[in-house]
C-alpha cells in the first residue's frame, strides 16, 4: 500500500462496525449492466491491481481488502460522486455485467464496497484509492464509490443475448443500471450454467481489427466523458 500523504486514516467512528456488519449481511441476486472502456475493463477487472499499486487511506479498508484478496491481486470498479444513490442499490453477492462495444465482455460479483459509511472523509478516501488506479478525467474528478469484485469470469455475451434472456429491448447500455429482478432470472441462470459451473475461461486473442475498433470506441466515450470508469 502506498504511505499517506494528506489525508490520516479514517477513525473507526461509534458504530462502524455494525454498518459494516450489515453490508456483508445484505446478500442478494441482483444484476447490474455497467458499461465502461475496455482499457479500464482490462486494468481493474480482468488483470485487477496488486494491492501494492493501491493508495489506501483508511485502515479497516485496508484489513478487509487484506481479508479478501490477501496479498495479492485486487479487482475492483468505481463509481462518481453523482452516483451515489444507485451505488447504494449494490449489495454483497450481486452480479455486474461488463458491457463494451455491443458485448458483454466479463462478470463479478460483488464482495463488498466502499465507503462503508457514507460520510466526507470515507468518500474522500475512496477518491484517493481511485486516484490511484484510475488517474482522473478530464474534469479532474476521480470515481469515489468503490465496488470491490471476486468471481470475475470472461463472458461473450451480445447485446440481443442479453435482451432474449432478460425480455429487454436494449438497442445501447448508457449507464450503470440495475436490472428489474423479475427480469434478471434468464441471465443468472445462464450465468450459474454456461460460465460457474465450469474453471474460468482464457481470453482468446483478438485481431488487430478488433483492437483498434474498441480503442475507438474507447476515445468516442472519452470525449464526452462518463460517470463510471
Amino acid at each position: 500500500f502506498q504511505a499517506e500523504d494528506g489525508i490520516r486514516d479514517v477513525e473507526r467512528s461509534r458504530g462502524l462496525g455494525d454498518v459494516y456488519k450489515r453490508q456483508k449481511e445484505v446478500c442478494g441476486l441482483g444484476l447490474f449492466v455497467v458499461p465502461g472502456f475496455l482499457v479500464n475493463i482490462k486494468r481493474s477487472v480482468l488483470d485487477g491491481v496488486h494491492v501494492s499499486e493501491l493508495d489506501v487511506r483508511d485502515s479497516l479498508l485496508r484489513e478487509e481488502i487484506s481479508r479478501v484478496y490477501g496479498g495479492g491481486v485486487v479487482r475492483l470498479w468505481g463509481l462518481r460522486r453523482r452516483l451515489a444513490r444507485r451505488w447504494a442499490q449494490v449489495n454483497v453477492g450481486d452480479y455486474l455485467l461488463f458491457y463494451n462495444a455491443g458485448r458483454f465482455v466479463c462478470v463479478g460479483r460483488v464482495g463488498f464496497k466502499y465507503p462503508f459509511v457514507d460520510e466526507a472523509g470515507q468518500v474522500d478516501v475512496g477518491g484517493c484509492l481511485a486516484e490511484s488506479v484510475w488517474g482522473r478525467d478530464v474534469d479532474g474528478e476521480t470515481w469515489p464509490y468503490l465496488i470491490f469484485l471476486v468471481d470475475v469470469r470472461i463472458i461473450d455475451l451480445s447485446l440481443d443475448g442479453f435482451n432474449g434472456l432478460t425480455g429487454y429491448h436494449l438497442t445501447s447500455v448508457p449507464g450503470f443500471t440495475r436490472m428489474r429482478d423479475e427480469r434478471v432470472e434468464g441471465v443468472v441462470e445462464w450465468l450459474q450454467r454456461e460460465v460457474y459451473a465450469g474453471p474460468p475461461a482464457r481470453p482468446e486473442p483478438r485481431s488487430l481489427e478488433e483492437i483498434q475498433h474498441d480503442d475507438v470506441v474507447d476515445m468516442g466515450f472519452c470525449a464526452w466523458g462518463a460517470d463510471w470508469v
